[in-house]
C-alpha cells in the first residue's frame, strides 16, 4: 500500500460505513414494500432487483456487526489480528469465504502493483 492510499483511507472506510447505513436502510424500505405487497396494499412493489439488492444487504450484516464488534472490543491487538486473519482467509479462499462486508473489501483487498 503506497502512502496515498494509506492517507485516503480513513477517508474510505468513513464512505463505506456512511454507504452501508444508505444500503440497511433501503433493504428494510425494500422488505417493508415486499410486506405492503404481500398484504396486497396498493403501491407497495417491488422489483426482482431491489430484492437481489436487499437479500445482498441481508447477507452483509453480520459479517459488519462482526467488524464493528472487533473494532469496539478494547481488546490491544485484537483488531489488527482479525483484519489480519480476515484478509488472509479471503485472499487464500478466494469465495469459499467471505469475512469482510462488501463495501469493506475494495479497501483492504485492494490489489498492489507489483
Amino acid at each position: 500500500m503506497d502512502l496515498r492510499k494509506f492517507i485516503q483511507a480513513p477517508k474510505h472506510v468513513f464512505e463505506a460505513i456512511a454507504g452501508d447505513g444508505i444500503g440497511t436502510t433501503q433493504m428494510v424500505h425494500t422488505y417493508l414494500r415486499y410486506g405492503g405487497e404481500k398484504l396486497r396494499i396498493k403501491g407497495m412493489a417491488t422489483t426482482e432487483e431491489e430484492m437481489q439488492r436487499a437479500a445482498n444487504q441481508l447477507k452483509d450484516l453480520p459479517r459488519l456487526l462482526l467488524l464493528l464488534l472487533v473494532f469496539l472490543m478494547p481488546v490491544p491487538g485484537f483488531v489488527g489480528l482479525y483484519v489480519f486473519m480476515a484478509i488472509l482467509l479471503e485472499r487464500y479462499l478466494g469465495d469459499k469465504i467471505r469475512v469482510i462486508p462488501t463495501r469493506y473489501r475494495a479497501i483492504l483487498l485492494s490489489k498492489q502493483k507489483p
